[in-house]
């Protein structure tokens, strides 16, 4: 599209020649034609040249100069491009005076730079600002950084203002210009008119002073030409003043004198009225809109006059055909009504149609002026919103409807003179009429008020109170529901509370509320919250206790808070049983007096006496119970207010309890041959009130070296406590300040410094001091040791012999990897002497996996044994299996995956593989590979005996997997029972297969073996595991083809006994055997499945037979019958004689005779 407007316009600035020749072109004499019969080759005229459009097609475009041509390319980047602008008008305001036939005008422009990157400071940017008909009067006034001057533009703009930016470019300024202009004022007739050219401000605004003291005026623009009323007021001087808003560009302002407020007329009306008065809840506004059909009679209709409803106001509206004004009043107060006057623009001699809309207003214009809406909802005050009256009309019928939007209501008297009338029955939705009225006379007009609808206030309230030693604390948390229109304000009562907080959940803005003022607190209830239907609101107040309260000698008493309706006639408040719960602070004994409690009853809830505190109730913070963390059990007392009626009460009795700690310490202390640690675990319980600082003692060595002092640590984070030297007996102290005060459990852990420890020989003793940290328990402290363990934990070649005549032995605790000492002397020495004694290191050596891998092939086994290894000796002695029928030989040798020359066997079959240093201190781990061939002339058929090569002195073995490989011909069909069976039954396309649940690559993985070469895949794999040492494996195998014969061979042998012999086919028999196959199949399972896929063979070849013995015995001649009985069952057939052919002299009667019974005997039956 846009390429086909250039190109008209390309056509338009050729001048559009046709085919008419160049303007310096000759024409040819007749003379000098010379007749040829070829035609001569000429060009056609004009010349130009073809453009492709957007949609590929050959466009011809006339020829242009390159000048026109880029001129046009810029002009289509001119209004393509847009640039932002250096500085946007947000408002003009305009105050006129109309002296004579001149206008004094004070202009004031706001301008708003905004920020441009990259304008560097000190820019001058050019704002128009127009009014080209003005004379500068006065000089200009401008306010704003940087600098400013006035120019005027008489070819396009005007005045212009030039702004230059001030020091720092990047950032918005706001700008000021004042101008003083005196404009002309032109007179047509009565009618003054001023032209007014002006820029386009984001807001505008005029006032215009005119010496009239009633006029009408007119604001038209280039777009609305027949033009908006101007607003006209008196003021209080005797003059009048015009105001009107959004004026912009080249606009005209017309006014004249007001003609006399009810000017009699010669035409008589006759009017048709119907009248829509709504009352929108949403907008909070009522309005009146008017459709009337207006004859006249006695002369062509130029304009009529017409009241408005009482209290109402004229609401600006753009008509076509005729122009609705205000006709001011002369004495405006003494007249409520507004009368407005219809101009048509063309006189009309039949009947003219007009709408005209009122609308109570919002706020009043001045006092004792009509009502407004709010009054009007509030007092439910009578109106006339439908009076409408035509003066001069002889006759003024038609109908009134009513609708409502929201929760609003109608309410009429029952007036004779406006009778009801049915609606219309499609009317739905929000505009629907709930209403309407017929009218026949305008001296009367219907009278209605409007009342809000009434309102439902659920509200479900929970009163949560903690009290510690200071105050009380209200948490109130009132759930609400509302139905029906829009609600009240609550009234909550809280005597004797200082209220801290009003909001509702999830709703951000403030309330404009006076939280001084309880008796009562008016919340109310913005449109966004009853816009939720169900919300919550939530106080929080204080009330601080008095001394008596606090040192007992006086009771508790909280009044509770009471809510109501601030309008009962409107909204209806439903408050539930409120819950109130008591929750004391930690060091808090609250004893309530029931007796003299008020409206409250005790309340039974899980949790809710002596319970622990759930997650909800944490308490405000600064709440002592806070720091609980849900941990202990806390008192807490629930009751149930018993109604409304009556303000709740609480009262008891507090006493303030002290701080008390407890503590469980539970220390380790680690012993090897070369060096001891302890570590100690304290475990406080600080009750009542929160701790601030920890002391623990330490001993005497441990105070004066910084090496040795103990690290302290709470939630894995250090703490650096501070050391005070003991004065007399008692011991160095350590205060460890808490990041926070605490309240309930934290745990504290002591790290002690390794220390070395002194050497030990075999059989030889030493005394060793082991340093421990304790609380201090003094009378003041009020710490109590609940609890003081000691576990000692040493390698097999230390024993611990005794502990100190405080410490006791735990029998039930200890064994012989760890000795446990418990102590109840809260005075405990803080240096524990253990008596150590060597012992010898035997059995040192452990394997904690063991994998056996053997492989029958043929004549020969091959075995890969590998042992997972952890001893402390350097050597590490190897047994090889040495069968009696076969020869070994080693094959290969590894150790952590790095592979040893192989050496000549004992003659035991030992094997001496080094693993180690040569010191025995330390404790190493390895992994032990070993492979060797067993040569023999048996096969791998039969009863299998396999034995797997051993390591010397070994002290356990954890876990141990022998994978056993088969030729494919053979399976497993019974097992050793000391191992279990690690298979899986797998489909693999043509049966069940047993499959090793870890192949050879994930055994390798799990042992940390080397990586050798897979077994082939048509091998059968078989896989078993044991807890300890397994040196010997027992199988039974059997070949395939065996196996298949037999037991295809079983199943045949059955199939043929229950097909001729006819005892087995007997119920019972059937039964007995079915149930002792499904017993044994479910005993053994593996042999169930494995005799099932083995037997298939027989079962088809007993099902063919049993074909075969059908097909028989269906082309056999039958035998005849004789009588006699089978041992379990006979075939009865009844044989009638009904439709056999009859014999000669045979009657009817004898056709009929009764069916004869004849038994033959079953298959197979003893005749």
């Amino acid at each position: 599209m846009r390429t086909r407007w250039l190109l008209l316009i390309l056509i338009g600035l050729t001048g559009g020649n046709g085919g008419r020749p160049p303007a310096g072109a000759q024409e040819l004499p007749a003379s000098a034609v010379v007749t040829s019969p070829q035609p001569a080759v000429e060009e056609v005229q004009p010349g130009g040249f073809y453009l492709r459009n957007e949609k590929g097609e050959l466009v011809y475009v006339p020829d242009v100069s390159y000048e026109q041509f880029e001129q046009l390319l810029k002009a289509q980047r001119n209004r393509t491009e847009w640039q932002q602008p250096a500085f946007v008008m947000t408002d003009m305001a305009m105050d006129a005076t109309l002296t004579g036939d001149r206008l004094e005008l004070d202009v004031t422009f706001m301008l708003q730079g905004r920020e441009l990157a990259g304008v560097a400071a000190g820019t001058w940017f050019r704002v128009p600002l127009r009014f080209s008909n003005g004379v500068l009067i006065k000089e200009p006034l401008f306010v704003g950084p940087g600098g400013h001057f006035l120019t005027f533009d008489s070819a396009q703009d005007g005045y212009v203002c030039w702004l230059q930016t001030g020091g720092d470019a990047t950032h918005d300024t706001t700008h000021k210009v004042t101008l003083r202009l005196l404009l002309p004022v032109d007179q047509v007739g009565d009618e003054s008119r001023l032209a007014l050219f002006v820029p386009n401000p984001l807001a505008s605004s005029l006032k215009l002073l005119v010496p009239e003291k009633m006029a009408e005026g007119t604001v038209r623009d280039t777009v609305d030409v027949a033009g908006r009323p101007l607003t006209f007021a008196a003021t209080p001087d005797g003059k009048g003043q015009f105001t009107a808003r959004g004026i912009r560009g080249d606009v005209s302002l017309s006014w004249h004198g007001s003609r006399d407020a009810e000017k009699p007329t010669d035409v008589r009306l006759e009017v048709l009225g119907e009248v829509v008065v709504t009352a929108d809840e949403t907008l909070q506004e009522i309005r009146a809109d008017g459709r009337f059909r207006v004859r006249g009679f006695g002369g062509p209709l130029e304009s009529f006059q017409v009241r408005l409803p009482p209290g109402m106001r004229l609401r600006e509206s753009h008509d076509i055909g005729y122009t609705v004004r205000p006709v001011q009043a002369e004495d405006p107060a003494a007249s409520r009504d507004q009368v407005v006057e219809v101009h048509l623009d063309r006189p009309a001699a039949s009947e003219v149609e007009v709408q005209l809309w009122a609308e109570v207003p919002m706020a009043p214009a001045e006092p004792g002026g009509p009502l407004t809406v709010s009054q009007l909802i509030d007092q439910s005050a009578e109106f006339e919103p439908a009076r409408f009256e035509f003066p001069g009309a002889v006759r003024h019928h038609g109908h009134i409807d009513l609708v409502v939007r929201g929760d609003w209501a109608f309410e009429d008297r029952d007036d004779p003179d406006f009778p009801r009338v049915g609606t219309d029955a499609g009317s739905a939705g929000p505009d629907a009429v709930v209403a309407r009225y017929r009218y026949h006379n305008q001296q009367r007009s219907l009278k209605v008020s409007i009342r809000q609808k009434a309102t439902r206030i659920n509200v479900e309230p929970t009163y949560t109170v903690y009290v510690d030693a200071q105050q009380a604390r209200l948490h109130a948390e009132l759930v609400c529901s509302t139905s029906g229109s829009r609600a009240g304000p609550l009234a909550i009562r809280l005597p004797f509370w200082t209220v801290e907080i009003v909001r509702f959940a999830n709703v951000d803005n403030p309330l404009p509320l006076d939280l001084n003022d309880t008796s009562p607190l008016v919340v109310p209830l913005p449109m966004e919250v009853q816009a939720l239907k169900q919300f919550t609101l939530r106080i929080e107040a204080r009330q601080d206790l008095t001394a008596s309260v606090v040192s007992g000698t006086g009771p508790l008493r909280l009044v509770l808070p009471m809510l109501e309706a601030t309008n009962p006639s409107r909204d209806n408040v439903i408050v539930s049983p409120a819950t109130v719960l008591m929750i004391p602070a930690d060091n808090i004994l609250l004893t309530p007096r029931l007796q003299q409690m008020k409206a409250l009853s005790p309340l039974v809830l899980a949790g809710a006496v002596m319970g622990t505190e759930p997650d909800a109730a944490s308490g405000p913070a600064g709440f002592d119970a806070g720091s609980r963390a849900g941990n202990g059990p806390v008192p807490r007392f629930a009751y149930r207010d018993r109604g409304p009626s009556d303000q709740a009460v609480f009262v008891g009795d507090i006493r303030i309890q002290p701080q008390a700690i407890s503590v469980r310490i539970a220390s380790t202390a680690t012993l090897t041959r070369t060096s001891w640690s302890v570590e100690q675990r304290l475990s406080y319980n600080i009750l009542h009130e929160p701790a601030e600082t920890l002391t623990l003692t330490l001993p005497e060595s441990l105070a004066g070296d910084a090496q040795l002092a103990p690290r302290l640590l709470l939630d894995d984070q250090p703490l650096i406590p501070t050391m005070e030297q003991g004065t007399g007996n008692e011991r160095p102290r350590l205060q460890v300040r808490l990041p926070t005060p605490t309240l309930g459990p934290v745990e504290l852990k002591v790290v002690h410094p390794r220390q070395p420890m002194p050497h030990l020989a075999a059989d030889a003793q030493a005394r060793l001091s082991l340093p421990l940290l304790s609380p201090a328990t003094r009378a003041d402290s009020n710490t109590t040791i609940v609890d003081n363990t000691l576990t000692v934990v040493g390698e097999d070649t230390l024993r611990v012999e005794s502990g100190g005549s405080a410490w006791m032995l735990d029998e039930s605790k200890s064994n012989g990897d760890k000795l446990v000492l418990v102590t109840t002397s809260e005075h405990v020495p803080p240096l524990l002497q253990l008596s150590l004694r060597g012992t010898s290191p035997a059995g040192t050596t452990v394997l904690h996996q063991v994998w056996v891998q053997s492989w029958f092939a043929h004549q020969q086994r091959r075995d890969r044994a590998v042992f997972r290894v952890r001893t402390r000796e350097s050597l590490v002695r190897v047994n090889l299996p040495q069968p009696a029928d076969a020869e070994v030989r080693l094959v290969g040798l590894a150790v952590d995956g790095h592979e040893l020359a192989v050496e000549e066997l004992g003659p035991q079959g030992e094997l001496t593989v080094p693993v180690g240093p040569q010191a025995k201190a330390a404790v190493h781990e390895h992994v032990i590979e070993v492979w060797y061939v067993l040569q023999s002339q048996a096969t791998a058929r039969g009863r299998l005996k396999i034995e797997a090569a051993t390591i010397n002195a070994v002290d356990r073995v954890d876990r141990m997997y022998w994978q056993v490989i088969l030729p494919a011909s053979e399976v497993v069909v019974s097992r050793d029972p000391r191992i279990a069976p690690e298979l899986q039954w797998r489909w693999d396309g043509f049966g069940w297969r047993r499959h090793a649940v870890r192949g050879q690559a994930e055994l390798e993985h799990w042992i940390n073996a080397s990586t050798q070469d897979p077994v082939p895949e048509s091998t059968n794999r078989y896989l078993y595991t044991a807890l300890g040492a397994v040196h010997q494996l027992e199988l039974t195998t059997m070949g395939r083809s065996w196996l298949l014969s037999a037991c295809s061979g079983l199943a045949l042998l059955c199939g043929l006994l229950l097909l001729y012999v006819p005892l087995l086919r007997h119920p019972g028999v059937l039964l007995v055997a079915g149930v002792l196959t499904l017993t044994a199949g479910m005993m053994v399972p593996d042999w169930a499945i494995l005799f099932a896929q083995a037997s298939l063979l027989g079962v088809f070849l007993a099902g063919l037979a049993w074909v075969c013995r059908q097909l028989l015995s269906r082309g056999s001649v039958a035998a005849p019958a004789v009588l006699g009985r089978s041992p379990f069952s006979d075939s009865k057939i009844k044989v009638s004689d009904k439709g056999l052919p009859r014999a000669e002299g045979s009657s009817r009667n004898a056709a009929t005779a009764s069916p004869m019974s004849v038994q033959i005997p079953t298959a197979g039956s003893n005749s």
